[in-house]
Parts: C-alpha cells; sequence; structure tokens
C-alpha cells in the first residue's frame, strides 16, 4: 500500500530534481517528467549509498546544540518559576497570619468599647468635674470618718490609735491626649473615658472647661504611698489611651508645694 510523502526543499533542488526527471522519465506536463518516478529512485539510491557505507552525510553539530540550549532554558525557566512560586507563598503566609492578629487584636479593643459604652448610666460611676468660679478657693473634701454604735463607744481611744491617720495632697494634673495618626478620631472620646473612670475617683475638678489642668485630693499615708498613687494614675490613663490608638503627655505637681510628678 502507497503513502503519500510532502516535503519541502529549496527551488534549485527542485530543479535539479525536474532536470533528472526529464533524462529519466519524461512527461507531458508544467514539469517535463514524471517526479514521483524521479524522487523514488532518488531516495531508494540514497539509502542505497547510506546504508553500504559508500557515502556519509557529516551531522550538524549546531542543530543538536541548538535543541539542548532550548531544552536547557526551559528546565531552568521551570525551576525558577517553581522557586518563585514557593517564595510568594511563603510571603502571603506570612502576610496573611500578621494581618490576623492585627484584626483579632482591633476587634478585641472594639469589643471592649461597645462594652463599656453599652453599659447602663445607673452602673457607671458619674463624674465629679466641676468647674470652680474663677477667683474662689476650692476646698479639700473631707474624708468620712467610720460609724461607731454606743457600743463601742467605750473602746474610741482604743480603734483611733489601731487607725492610720492619712493626709490629703491637692494635686494639679496637666494632661494631653492624642491621637496615633491622622485617620483616628478618638482623642475626644478617650479623655472623656479618663474622666470617667480615673480622676473622678479623686474628685477631679476643671481649672478651666476647655482646659488640661484638673485638680484632684489623693489621702495617703507617707511620701511611698503618694508617690505610688500618682504613677499607678499615670499608668492606667496611658494604659486606657493605648487601647484606643492614642497617647497622652501628662504632667503633676502639688499644690503649694515644689513637689513634681
Amino acid at each position: 500500500m502507497a503513502k503519500m510523502l510532502n516535503f519541502r526543499c529549496p527551488s534549485d533542488l527542485l530543479g535539479a530534481i525536474d532536470q533528472l526527471g526529464q533524462q529519466r522519465y519524461p512527461a507531458d506536463n508544467n514539469n517535463g517528467c514524471d517526479r514521483s518516478k524521479t524522487l523514488i529512485d532518488i531516495i531508494a539510491a540514497g539509502i542505497k549509498v547510506l546504508s553500504d557505507g559508500s557515502i556519509e552525510v557529516s551531522v550538524s553539530k549546531t542543530s543538536s546544540k541548538t535543541i539542548l540550549t532550548e531544552e536547557l532554558k526551559s528546565v531552568i525557566k521551570d525551576e525558577l518559576l517553581s522557586e518563585f512560586q514557593e517564595v510568594i507563598k511563603r510571603e502571603l503566609t506570612g502576610v496573611k497570619q500578621e494581618v490576623d492578629e492585627k484584626l483579632a487584636a482591633f476587634c478585641e479593643r472594639i469589643n471592649t468599647t461597645e462594652q463599656f459604652e453599652s453599659t447602663p448610666k445607673s452602673k457607671k460611676k458619674a463624674p465629679n468635674l466641676l468647674v470652680p468660679v474663677k477667683g474662689a478657693e476650692i476646698p479639700a473634701p473631707e474624708e468620712k470618718a467610720p460609724n461607731k454604735n454606743p457600743a463601742q463607744k467605750a473602746n474610741t481611744l482604743t480603734e483611733v490609735d489601731k487607725e492610720v491617720v492619712k493626709q490629703s495632697a491637692l494635686i494639679q494634673i496637666w494632661l494631653r491626649v492624642e491621637n496615633n495618626n491622622k485617620f483616628i478620631r478618638r482623642k475626644k472620646k478617650v479623655r472623656e473615658y479618663i474622666e470617667r473612670s480615673c480622676l473622678s475617683y479623686y474628685n477631679a475638678q476643671k481649672v478651666t472647661p476647655s482646659g488640661y489642668d484638673y485638680l484632684v485630693t489623693i489621702f495617703y499615708e507617707n511620701d511611698e504611698d503618694l508617690d505610688k498613687q500618682v504613677y499607678d494614675l499615670f499608668r492606667e490613663m496611658d494604659s486606657i489611651a493605648d487601647m484606643d490608638y492614642c497617647f497622652i503627655e501628662v504632667d503633676a505637681s502639688e499644690v503649694g508645694t515644689d513637689r513634681r510628678w
């Protein structure tokens, strides 16, 4: 069973084939010969001389090198692409983990703020931030004496000896609250929260309605106790601000003395 063979060849080679065919198999057509028979003879003769070693055809090394170079390029390309994909995968995993951690921290702070704002007003500590009249003296709040029934009056001297006598200090606090960056708008709410949850405990009073100065009264046993209460107050206010993406600057001094914090 004969099969068809198609191939391309240069025009000068095709002319030589037709010239040989016109000698062997002349025909009345455009080529002047029977190309098929001519090509069969040429191929048969070529196979014979190549098989018995009469003629040796040199193998082109350039084509082999070109093929190897292309294969090498393909292998290198695949390896680099695989490494690049692994690097991107690791980077995306790290970014996703960091985003998840920051989102969890942000949600926790939001929940804390929402829980406080949703607390009924009756359960919140009411602030005592009265604005004093200019020129008027600010009386220091008096500490309430413990209740005693008649049966205890006989032991009054003994109980007084056991009680620790506390002093009071009038402290002026300068407090500045600022947002961490221009995209945060929380400093007003943070200041109000600090006034309600921290300063009101010390019967705080604003020196001016829109100013940063407060007057608080702190009862203490000794100098170490006073220092501890002041610095604890600073830390508590700073923690509240930090939880809501803000920061504070604070300064305190005792009225009538040179003591400062």
